[in-house]
C-alpha cells in the first residue's frame, strides 16, 4: 500500500470530488474542520490504483 497526498483547488472541488466517489460507490471518507464545517480533505480505503485513477487523475501531487 503507498499514501498518496493530492492537492485540491479549493473545497468546492473537494466536495464535487465526494458525491463523485459517493456516486460511484467508492469508500471514502470526507474530512470536515470543526467547528466552521470546511472541507479540508478526502481519505480513500485502499484501492487498486486502476479503480480510482478515473476519478483523481486531475489532482496533482501535494509538494
Amino acid at each position: 500500500m503507498r499514501k498518496v497526498v493530492l492537492e485540491a483547488a479549493d473545497e468546492t472541488t473537494l466536495k464535487e470530488l465526494a458525491e463523485t466517489l459517493q456516486q460511484k460507490n467508492v469508500d471514502h471518507m470526507l474530512w470536515l474542520e470543526q467547528p466552521e464545517n470546511i472541507a479540508t480533505c478526502i481519505a480513500l480505503r485502499p484501492y487498486p490504483k486502476e479503480e480510482v485513477s478515473q476519478y483523481l487523475k486531475k489532482f496533482r501531487l501535494f509538494k
